[in-house]
């Protein structure tokens, strides 16, 4: 009895360790942009389609990482959007908006692209287009990531 309930406790214990990260996809804007705004943190947008490898390979390689050591929860509200989905989207404003139209606006082309978007829906700096190469992108994620903060911050001060 005394050993299921040891094994009980220590594998509730490790069950978080264990949670794989989910990368949730964005629906309604309108109420993700609130809650970043609460946070003062921009959104982290992976455009995706289905079927895309490289977006597969995104999500693996570098944000369930970003999400499993915790290092982004401050700064970032991490998602992805999918460009091909066929129901409508809510947008920051609250209306309805197609996926392919968000795409249009910010200048998407390839998937995977990630765009840091302020809480408002303005965009926030360039765009990362494509998988790079991990060395790079990890650099590259990091720098856009604090200049979105920054930008998003000086803006919310004055």
């Amino acid at each position: 009895m005394l050993k299921r309930l040891l094994l009980s406790l220590l594998l509730a214990a490790c069950t978080p360790l264990l949670a794989e990260p989910v990368i949730h996809e964005f629906e309604d804007l309108q109420q993700v942009g609130e809650r970043a705004a609460e946070g003062n943190a921009p959104l982290l947008v992976m455009f995706s389609m289905d079927f895309c490898g490289y977006c597969v390979r995104m999500e693996e390689e570098y944000l369930k990482p970003m999400l499993r050591s915790g290092d982004y929860a401050d700064k970032v509200v991490i998602g992805k959007l999918k460009i091909d989905r066929f129901a409508p989207l809510r947008d920051f404003d609250g209306s309805e908006v197609e996926a392919e139209e968000l795409a249009r606006r910010y200048g998407i082309k390839v998937t995977p692209t990630l765009a840091l978007i302020a809480p408002d829906g303005r965009l926030l700096g360039e765009r990362l287009e494509g998988i790079g190469v991990a060395d790079f992108r990890w650099a590259e994620l990091d720098r856009a990531i604090d200049r979105a903060l920054m930008t998003l911050r000086s803006t919310a001060q004055r």
